[in-house]
């Protein structure tokens, strides 16, 4: 199975790649560092640039606690709008 990117076309035959460069490439970061207020995909990404900038380990907040809360879609309507099959 081909897993396309309805973004960019960028063809995966993995779905952990796919869903990776997704999520990379076209979502917005979902968390930000409390302190510079820089933007992350992952905990990861967002612990190491707290170390490293700002020698802390605790500037750790979800965006979507500093956003309005908006209605979650359903897991079958996000699968519907990342899958397009070739």
């Amino acid at each position: 199975m081909i897993y396309t990117c309805k973004s960019c076309q960028k063809e995966y035959s993995v779905y952990a790649s796919y869903y990776s460069h997704v999520r990379s490439k076209h979502e917005p970061p979902k968390l930000v560092c409390t302190i510079c207020h820089a933007r992350f995909h992952s905990y990861t990404q967002l612990h190491g640039h707290a170390f490293k900038s700002h020698r802390v380990t605790t500037a750790v907040v979800p965006l979507t606690a500093l956003l309005p809360q908006q209605p979650q879609p359903t897991i079958r309507n996000k699968l519907e709008d990342m899958l397009a099959f070739k």
